[in-house]
């Protein structure tokens, strides 16, 4: 201690230590359980127990939101549009030749135009109702109201492929089907899958009938009502979001409530709109005018059927002894707009979408602001096109492959060579450019500058780079026979349309 110091502690001064932080400074603030935090649900049970107590009525509610609420309708079919695509799932076969390495074009060729043929309508599925682009916009809708969907693969089918998928409604997968771990087989079923201890579904338990009947006349089975399919038979698939989850849920989850309770908040303001502009007005007193049109009371019970029943114009006669109040309901008022408009901002951040994308609302919307929009659900859309055809098409495809090989409907493979010619490569729809003629001239200095190849910007495309330069020299041979230039005039200059003439 300094010599100012013992003159201080002489003099009653007691020099403070500094002060410590407190010590709920060092934890989390969401972590803390306080008076402000107390009515916070804490969730720690596992995904498929909270998915049990409630997967059905998310589900139930989000069918319903998506018959009746045009935004959850629109969002449903943005995700058939965005990842599915008007024309489905490009494929493309790219085996290559063991022994060179290379890309084996003309067995390539062979499974291509085979695999378009069992794509077709009447050959893809068991019903013959969906072509593949069918069934993937179908399956895409379905995963996204409904949270997954369920389809078996049909090996020896009679049809020209001996192979087809069948679609199953998900609501078969029996998810009151449910047990402890068998110690002598190790597995344990959840909602109607069979896992091991890995969560390796092994079995899939499928109702023989829906649960509620085909319809409201038809019979529910009972007796021995599952099928107790291979795992190896099914494509079950579903956004995980939890490592050990075993059912999908509804890709609409976070938003629905906001939704409803838009659905009722704009209920209410039309019928107090409606009400209102029907201008109610009583005559109190006095002999009704029979010309007139209006209306008599006679019972004081009939007063609130007359209100709730109002008419636009209509006027009714009270007798004199009642008193009414004037009720003159002036909502929506001017914040309507502005309220709905927040509340769904909520639901489109909900849905991963641009506000403007969920409601069609542009009035708000400038190039710069709905170009970083449409760029972001660009990214959502192929996350969830990369997700699905991982799931669907990898889910049949070799067993597809398999099936055609039996059945010698295409070439012989060598022993030992089936990895290599099984090789698919699935694209999914691409969109036109926000800026075309930008980036088209970046492109074009990317090839100069040796940073990307012409063949991988057409993959980028969508396109088949085989495929489309064939055509360009198909072009150019009846461009030469008709003695039409090639190539257009060197003169002929691309520039930036915003630039001045010069």
């Amino acid at each position: 201690m300094g010599l100012v110091d013992r003159l201080a502690a002489r003099l009653g001064y007691v020099k403070q230590r500094p002060s410590q932080p407190a010590r709920l400074a060092r934890h989390f603030k969401a972590g803390e359980y306080s008076r402000l935090t107390h009515s916070w649900t804490l969730r720690d049970a596992s995904i498929n127990s909270e998915l049990y107590q409630g997967l059905r009525v998310m589900r139930s509610r989000s069918r319903e939101l998506f018959a009746n609420n045009e935004f959850a309708a629109n969002f449903i079919r943005s995700c058939k549009t965005n990842i599915a695509g008007p024309s489905g799932f490009t494929f493309r076969s790219q085996g290559r030749n063991r022994a060179t390495g290379q890309l084996d074009r003309d067995d390539n060729r062979r499974i291509e135009r085979r695999f378009a043929d069992f794509s077709k309508r009447g050959h893809f599925d068991v019903s013959g109702r969906f072509s593949r682009a069918q069934a993937e916009q179908m399956l895409v809708e379905t995963m996204a109201r409904d949270g997954e969907y369920l389809a078996l693969i049909r090996g020896g089918y009679d049809n020209p492929h001996r192979f087809a998928l069948q679609f199953i409604d998900i609501d078969r997968l029996d998810i009151e089907k449910n047990s402890a771990r068998d110690s002598r087989t190790g597995l344990r079923t959840i909602m109607g899958v069979d896992v091991d201890d890995d969560w390796r579904p092994h079995y899939y338990w499928i109702l023989r009938r829906h649960p509620n009947g085909e319809t409201p006349t038809t019979e529910v089975a009972t007796g021995d009502r599952h099928d107790r399919i291979p795992a190896s038979r099914v494509i079950h698939d579903f956004v995980a979001v939890r490592p050990e989850q075993v059912r999908g849920f509804p890709w609409m989850h976070a938003g629905m409530i906001g939704l409803w309770d838009i659905g009722g908040y704009r209920e209410a303001a039309i019928i107090n709109a409606r009400v209102g502009a029907n201008k109610l007005g009583f005559i109190i007193g006095g002999e009704p005018d029979d010309d007139s049109g209006a209306g008599v009371v006679t019972d004081i019970s009939d007063v609130g059927e007359q209100i709730s029943d109002s008419e636009p114009g209509e006027w009714n006669h009270l007798p004199e002894d009642v008193d009414v109040k004037s009720w003159d309901p002036t909502y929506p008022h001017e914040m309507f707009a502005e309220f709905n408009s927040a509340m769904l901002h909520g639901v489109a951040a909900a849905f991963g979408v641009a506000h403007h994308s969920l409601t069609g609302d542009l009035s708000g919307v400038n190039f710069a602001t709905g170009k970083i929009g449409l760029l972001a659900e660009r990214d959502l859309w192929m996350t969830l096109q990369s997700q699905f055809s991982s799931g669907f098409h990898d889910g049949f495809y070799s067993d597809w492959l398999r099936a055609q090989l039996a059945a010698d409907l295409i070439p012989p493979i060598p022993a030992g060579a089936f990895d290599a010619k099984n090789a698919p490569a699935w694209k999914g729809r691409r969109w036109p450019s926000v800026e075309p003629l930008k980036e088209a001239q970046a492109n074009a200095i990317k090839v100069g500058m040796r940073q990307i190849s012409p063949r991988r910007l057409m993959e980028m495309e969508g396109l088949d780079p085989d495929e489309e330069w064939q055509t360009m020299a198909e072009d150019n041979e009846t461009l030469a026979a008709l003695g039409l230039p090639l190539t257009l005039p060197s003169s002929i200059q691309i520039h930036d349309a915003e630039a001045p003439d010069a």
